[in-house]
């Protein structure tokens, strides 16, 4: 997979199918009516209501409930059970993957603002991210502090007008490799780099003390929405990339 994928998302009647080399992204509105967000609560497990609930403000509480919910019922369907049925496992840096011996299949959900991602693969691992194109930034003063010198001299060599876009890009690429191999947020952004240049391929660079394995991983980038950017990395050369649109009325299988 390479380039920044078209933005165009199905709304299945049926459940897709996963075959061996699939990849498939879900977008998931997570703003939402208040009668969808009390239904959708009853998905959730005790432990799930509970973080919810510790949210502060309303909105905050409905996107978490929209976007745990959106995530059991997709898995829920791919492994054939009720989302309550699914249950998950956790690292030490607090990542999620269906709990063993389940399934093969491998997730990765990102969120930003009122939009949410989940990629979907078998038996390899897979990282996705979104941002919000329209928050505050300063993008070169965080690259020279948290990535690598040579992402922060290819951010400084771009036009002014492509910069933010290269900073976010540079940002959303970044944060995917760390959730496919399972890092948390205190993985060092400094020991790897990708291309930041919007023009460009996207892809890994260079890996402090593991030069041959930027040949192992495959991004693409992809427009979710005019609002947001996003990418996604997947082991492997080959994949079958196929985009949904998560609906609150339940799927058929």
């Amino acid at each position: 997979m390479t380039g920044t994928t078209p933005g165009f998302w199905q709304s299945p009647d049926t459940h897709p199918r996963l075959g061996t080399e699939s990849v498939h992204v879900w977008k998931i509105d997570l703003d939402l009516q208040a009668e969808e967000i009390r239904n959708l609560r009853d998905c959730l497990c005790a432990d799930e209501l509970t973080r919810a609930d510790r949210f502060r403000f309303a909105r905050h509480r409905h996107r978490f409930t929209a976007g745990r919910a959106a995530l059991r019922q997709i898995l829920g369907n791919y492994l054939g059970c009720d989302p309550t049925d699914v249950q998950f496992d956790y690292n030490e840096h607090g990542k999620p993957s269906l709990r063993s011996p389940q399934s093969l299949i491998s997730f990765n959900l990102s969120n930003s603002h009122t939009l949410a991602l989940l990629a979907i693969t078998l038996k390899r691992r897979i990282g996705i991210d979104i941002e919000y194109r329209h928050r505050a930034t300063n993008g070169l003063q965080i690259a020279d502090h948290f990535f690598s010198p040579r992402e922060a001299e290819m951010l400084r060599a771009l036009p002014t007008a492509l910069q933010k876009t290269g900073f976010l890009l540079g940002w959303t690429r970044k944060e995917a490799y760390i959730k496919a191999i399972g890092a948390g947020l205190s993985y060092p952004l400094r020991t790897f780099s990708v291309v930041l240049d919007p023009r460009d391929t996207p892809r890994l660079i260079e890996i402090e003390g593991a030069a041959t394995e930027v040949n192992d991983w495959y991004y693409t980038d992809l427009n979710p929405h005019t609002d947001y950017l996003a990418s996604i990395i997947v082991e492997h050369s080959s994949a079958d990339l196929s985009m949904f649109r998560w609906k609150t009325k339940e799927i058929n299988g």
